[in-house]
Formats: C-alpha cells, structure tokens, sequence
C-alpha cells in the first residue's frame, strides 16, 4: 500500500474538486480502492504461507520489518503498516516490528472503543509512572462544535463574553464528582448517566483520552480536577490529574495560584 501525506490523500481532494464540475475521475477512484485494500491482501498472503506451515494466526508471533511507508525514512504518515498490524492482532497473532528509523510509535485510539474498553487500555500502562514517564491524553470534557459556532457569533474571538450554559456546567460538575468517588462504572456509562451526554458529546473521541489516562492512574486513585474552565460557553477546558501524585500535584497548584492572587507589598520609600 501507499503512505506519506501525498499519493494517499491529495487525488482525492483532486476527485472532490473535479465534482464541482460534473467531471469524473474514475481512475483515480480505482487506484484508491486498490491501494485501500493492499493491507487485507497482505493479510491474505501471510495467512496462506501459515496456512502451508500448519500454523493459524492466532498465536502466532510476527515481525513486520519496517514500518514507515519507504525504505530509510521516518516518516509512518498514513503507513500501511499501521493496518496490517491492526488486522493481524484481530486474528490473534502477537505483531512486533523492527524499522531503525521508527523506535517508537504513539498510541491511537479506536474511535469504536468503549470507555470500559480504553480504561482496561490506560491500566496496561501503569507500570510506566515508576519508570518516570508521563501518560498524557489530550482532549476536550465538552465538545459539541455545534454549539460552540453557535455561541462564537456572539462572544470574542478567544471566547470571552458567552456565560457558560446550564447543560454544560452540570456535565462538568457531574464528571468531577464521579471522579472524585472513583465511580467507575458511572463514568463507564457516562452516555446514559451523566446530564445533557449526547448533548455536550456527540461523539465520544474527544473524551475518550481521558479514560486512557484514568486507567494509567489506577483505580485506586481518584481523578482530581486540577482546572476548571470553559470557553465559548460550552467548550470544557477542564484538566485533570490521575495516579498516587494527583493529589500532591492538585495542592502545589493551588498554592501557586494563591502565591499569584496574593497582593504585593508597595515599595518602601527612599528616604
């Protein structure tokens, strides 16, 4: 298959363009759908050469050399071999790779991923923190850009001005002490449970970082809110901090805040 942030992706904004035009561009469609469906025919082929050794996927260890998508670069963009690995652990073969160029890779999210499913995720990856590394997920705790064009036009271009609305306050409040309990399985279920949901969430990728960092946490530790804030009125800022040092960071940040907010003595005068 093909990769890089060229081949895959710029014919098609070509085909789109082409449409405003009644003009059709059928080939570049083909080529599309070939270079698409190269991952599930190597998939087919290692799934053959097992096959002649007795063996099945499942269970079976396999090494991708390589995984940029050319030889002595660095670049994975769009790399099939992010595919492959994909559709060969669902066959239950263990994937590893070696590419010189590409020593680590980041971790994706499955947009189809439940909570529960990407809090087991974050969980595998606790033993990190001892090791020194930070788990960080980036996302939004509300997140509806319909909403937030909607309350643009009215308020400054940073967001100033648009009072917060009643439905996004309460999702954020209800987050926050379903946090601060450890209520797993509420937050689990936080599209049936929590206030004004579906509203503040649509979709659930920009909230599902945060049940990664969670499971990194650990369930014995609570998620504190670290920051609060909106903007737009119902776009969420809040931070939060998870694991054994959550609370440590939490109290070193509201020192920092009351040293800032303390008024500064004036000058004495010279004499």
């Amino acid at each position: 298959g093909l990769g890089g942030h060229c081949i895959p992706i710029d014919p098609f904004y070509l085909t789109w363009k082409a449409r405003e035009f009644d003009q059709h561009t059928r080939f570049i469609e083909l080529a599309g759908e070939i270079n698409t469906a190269m991952p599930d025919h190597v998939v087919q082929v290692t799934l053959k050469a097992l096959n002649e050794q007795g063996k099945s996927a499942k269970g079976s260890h396999i090494l991708l050399l390589g995984l940029a998508y050319k030889a002595n670069v660095d670049d994975d963009r769009e790399s099939p071999t992010y595919k492959l690995i994909e559709k060969l652990e669902a066959l239950g073969a263990t994937v590893s790779y070696h590419d010189p160029h590409v020593p680590v890779i980041p971790l994706t999210l499955t947009p189809h991923a439940s909570p529960a499913q990407l809090m087991a995720l974050g969980e595998q990856l606790q033993g990190l923190g001892a090791d020194g590394v930070l788990v960080l997920g980036t996302g939004s705790i509300t997140h509806n850009l319909r909403l937030l064009m909607r309350s643009a036009v009215t308020g400054t271009a940073a967001g100033d001005g648009v009072p917060e609305m009643p439905e996004s306050a309460a999702f954020r409040r209800w987050f926050a002490e379903r946090s601060a309990a450890r209520d797993w399985p509420a937050l689990a279920a936080y599209r049936t449970q929590a206030p004004h949901a579906t509203l503040m969430h649509p979709t659930d990728e920009h909230l599902l970082p945060w049940y990664v960092a969670a499971g990194a946490g650990g369930r014995d530790h609570a998620p504190l809110r670290i920051h609060e804030g909106v903007t737009f009125g119902c776009l969420g800022m809040d931070a939060y901090a998870f694991g054994p040092q959550a609370g440590a960071l939490q109290a070193a940040l509201a020192h920092a805040d009351a040293a800032a907010d303390a008024p500064v003595d004036a000058p004495a005068a010279a004499s």
